[in-house]
């Protein structure tokens, strides 16, 4: 068993390949011929300053404009949630007006039919017209 299994390391038998200890720097070849790929991870809207510095070296100006880019976006991102937001509540606001209207529309003819002498409609059963008859 080797020192690297026996250690309790078992990248080998996850697929992962140890990195060479010398890499020649003008094209990532390592000392033994294989290649080797190093990947980074970053949270957040825009890249680490050496990134950002790195996308400078090879385009210039363009961190700068990588900044601008994200502060445009966020301020369309804050505008589209607050276009959301109005017509959210104008929605809501419309369906509330809606229902009161339907509401006093049916009120409205409720009474108006029993105003008039047509109680089987304005009470909603014909059996109801018997209660107030006197």
């Amino acid at each position: 068993m080797s020192d690297q299994q026996s250690s309790g390391d078992n990248s080998e038998e996850k697929g992962v390949k140890s990195v060479p200890s010398e890499v020649n720097a003008d094209n990532d070849e390592s000392a033994d011929g294989g290649y080797v790929m190093l990947a980074r991870r970053y949270k957040g809207p825009i890249p680490p300053p050496d990134i950002l510095e790195a996308y400078n070296d090879l385009v210039p100006g363009a961190a700068a404009e990588i900044i601008a880019n994200w502060g445009k976006e966020s301020d369309h991102r804050r505008d589209m949630e607050r276009l959301g937001l109005k017509g959210e509540l104008a929605a809501e606001k419309r369906g509330q007006y809606l229902g009161a209207f339907v509401a006093l529309f049916i009120f409205a003819m409720a009474f108006a039919a029993g105003w008039f002498g047509m109680i089987e409609i304005g009470l909603g059963s014909g059996s109801m017209k018997h209660a107030f008859e006197v």
